[in-house]
């Protein structure tokens, strides 16, 4: 085992980061939706709201939500994209 960059011993950041990853089941799904959000031109406050839905972080706090963020929050929890066109930039 090597030396992490981010410290030694149990429970360090680097090891903490990929036992959640694997937790989060990062699979293929996510990544593509992000990129297709993006490529859309959705809003940036959806994509990060559904980032944190799909994996279950809390939500953030009540002054820097928005409309799109909640929308994108509840739509990543739900594992869907029924709303990001509400929020596509022109």
């Amino acid at each position: 085992r090597g030396i992490s960059r981010f410290g030694g011993g149990e429970g360090n950041i680097e090891e903490i980061f990929f036992s959640r990853l694997l937790e989060t089941n990062m699979d293929s799904v996510y990544y593509e939706t992000v990129d297709t959000l993006e490529k859309m031109g959705v809003d940036p406050d959806y994509v990060q709201g559904w980032v944190g839905g799909y994996l279950g972080n809390p939500e953030r706090e009540e002054q820097r939500v928005s409309p799109a963020y909640s929308a994108g929050y509840e739509d990543g929890q739900n594992h869907n994209t029924d709303s990001a066109s509400d929020f596509k930039k022109s």
